[in-house]
């Protein structure tokens, strides 16, 4: 297929871009700002935010998919920001565009925050509550039921890939694993919360690989992008530390517990699994030893 992913350039977007090269599609990647193509890809730098952009982009590069990432992502800001509505409506722009040009798949990439914060059991795309409780969640999944009954109303496929929590080599330092990790390789404390929240990790690459791997499949609505397995945000830090061979390092307790922690977020993975056919490829002890690699890199550099 021609595919055009938007936020191709970013963290988790470079690696879908990788995955859908390596299964022989042609990608074109669109960026605001002018950045060097992934191996094989073609780049456009043009502003989505712009009211004309979309059916503009389309229309030149007439893909047969759509895979849709680009969102405000800095971190500290996306979930409060003001630009999330300014987001979702160049999003709503995106599908108008994609069903205008006769475009047969779109994939948007949403975001666990859409479900309830404190579930009792895995997150279910179709049963589970969906309650977001940030402006970020609101946005996304909003967007999600206006392009799915928008784009059902086409030829098309619509899926939405829901992000649960990622962690890798490129993310920003402050975010959970990075801290830990940075720190301790520089032979600091890492002090977290008491880290009683269950969560769900996926490396950044599998989250990539499980994106370019919906987006080449005819697997439509919310589809869960996550491990399955459930780990404490305590487990995780004093993985870290056994795993770089200074537990020590890590003080769980020495931070109080931020209020806006899921008490419980993990993700039902059958979709993923038995329907798209994705299997990750780098489990979660190999993935902190790369990750720890990485910040040493860093920190020597």
């Amino acid at each position: 297929m021609r595919v055009l992913v938007t936020g191709g350039g970013g963290w988790i977007g470079q690696h879908a871009v990788d995955s859908l090269v390596g299964s022989g599609h042609e990608v074109h990647v669109v960026s605001r700002r002018q950045c060097s193509s992934r191996p094989q890809a073609t780049s456009w730098q043009e502003d989505l935010l712009a009211s004309d952009s979309a059916n503009r982009l389309v229309g030149e590069i007439k893909p047969d998919a759509i895979l849709h990432m680009a969102w405000e992502t800095t971190h500290g800001k996306f979930w409060s920001a003001q630009s999330n509505m300014d987001w979702l409506r160049a999003s709503l722009r995106l599908v108008e565009a994609a069903a205008a040009h006769n475009v047969r798949r779109f994939v948007g990439a949403g975001t666990c925050a859409e479900y309830a914060a404190n579930l009792d059991a895995p997150a279910d795309e179709f049963s589970s509550a969906l309650v977001p409780e940030t402006l970020y969640g609101t946005a996304k999944d909003a967007f999600r039921r206006a392009a799915a009954g928008y784009f059902g109303q086409t030829d098309g496929t619509f899926a939405w890939g829901r992000v649960f929590m990622v962690y890798g080599e490129g993310e920003h330092p402050d975010r959970l694993v990075s801290s830990i990790s940075r720190n301790i390789c520089q032979g600091l404390q890492a002090p977290v919360g008491p880290g009683k929240s269950i969560v769900d990790f996926l490396h950044v690459k599998d989250v990539g690989g499980a994106f370019a791997a919906i987006t080449s499949s005819d697997v439509d609505g919310p589809i869960n992008i996550g491990s399955g397995q459930p780990a404490s945000i305590a487990a995780v830090a004093g993985k870290i530390g056994e795993l770089s061979g200074h537990p020590d390092l890590v003080k769980i307790g020495a931070l109080p517990e931020r209020s806006n922690e899921p008490g419980f977020r993990v993700a039902k993975i059958e979709r993923l699994r038995d329907q798209v056919g994705f299997h990750p490829s780098i489990d979660f002890d190999q993935g902190i030893v790369d990750n720890l690699q990485y910040w040493r890199q860093q920190v020597a550099g």
